[in-house]
């Protein structure tokens, strides 16, 4: 009788470590299966995987389509926040919540290092440029971080560039370059000017001399090459002028 009793004990106790353990296995497995399909789904779903938040620079209409017969569905202002969906031609597909979307024109998107990262993903390089070459000729404050974080994305773009800075923002500057011995002569009207030219290829004589006014501050004088700085130079006083030059490389 003893003996049936350990016989009986024993696999009572063996039944409930297995089903203790199947127990704890299927808790696992449900629990992880959850987690694998939540993770495809994330995957799957583009407004996950593509969409990017960004912020808008200007007062813009929020349009129902890009073609003629669009229509307004909201103004969205400076500072809004909203998720980049796709692009079309001159127009940026954004989401404002879960239940409005719509289009507005990219020169109204603030260009930032998230941003400019997305586009490059669905657009090419050059019209990237353009678009940070398009918000600091309409900048009003060309010194602010915002400016500041454009022109260092500028100054990594490929071909020549070549740069003018004036630290008297209030004066001109005359501003003379030439390209494989074809001179070009400018003034210009604020504190930074450039001039981005990506047909030039290597081993061309490139020269930029810029010859500020009055003032007492400093002329700073730069050619790049895909990004890499060939020469730069400077100089202070009134009417001084700084020069450089180089060879394409």
């Amino acid at each position: 009788m003893f003996c049936w009793s350990i016989v009986v004990l024993s696999c009572a106790i063996n039944l409930w470590v297995l089903q203790s353990s199947w127990y704890r296995f299927m808790r696992h497995f449900f629990r992880y299966t959850l987690l694998a399909v939540g993770l495809l789904l994330a995957a799957s779903n583009p407004r996950i995987t593509r969409a990017q938040e960004a912020e808008i620079h200007s007062k813009v209409e929020l349009w129902s389509s890009t073609d003629d017969s669009k229509i307004s569905l909201k103004t969205l202002h400076a500072g809004d926040r909203v998720l980049l969906m796709g692009f079309d031609n001159g127009y940026v597909h954004v989401e404002v919540d879960s239940l409005l979307s719509g289009w507005i024109y990219d020169s109204r998107m603030k260009l930032t290092n998230s941003t400019i990262n997305w586009l490059e993903k669905h657009i090419e390089s050059d019209r990237i440029l353009s678009f940070i070459e398009e918000h600091l000729s309409g900048l009003s404050n060309r010194q602010s971080e915002y400016a500041g974080e454009l022109f260092y994305r500028l100054r990594k773009a490929r071909g020549l560039l070549v740069w003018v800075e004036n630290e008297d923002l209030s004066e001109t500057a005359t501003v003379t370059y030439s390209v494989d011995g074809e001179v070009s002569q400018q003034t210009t009207y604020s504190s930074i000017w450039w001039r981005r030219m990506t047909y030039v290829g290597k081993d061309i004589f490139v020269s930029i001399s810029a010859q500020k006014g009055k003032g007492e501050g400093t002329i700073h004088v730069e050619i790049l090459y895909d990004g890499e700085q060939i020469d730069y130079n400077s100089s202070t006083g009134r009417f001084t002028v700084a020069s450089t030059s180089g060879t394409t490389r």
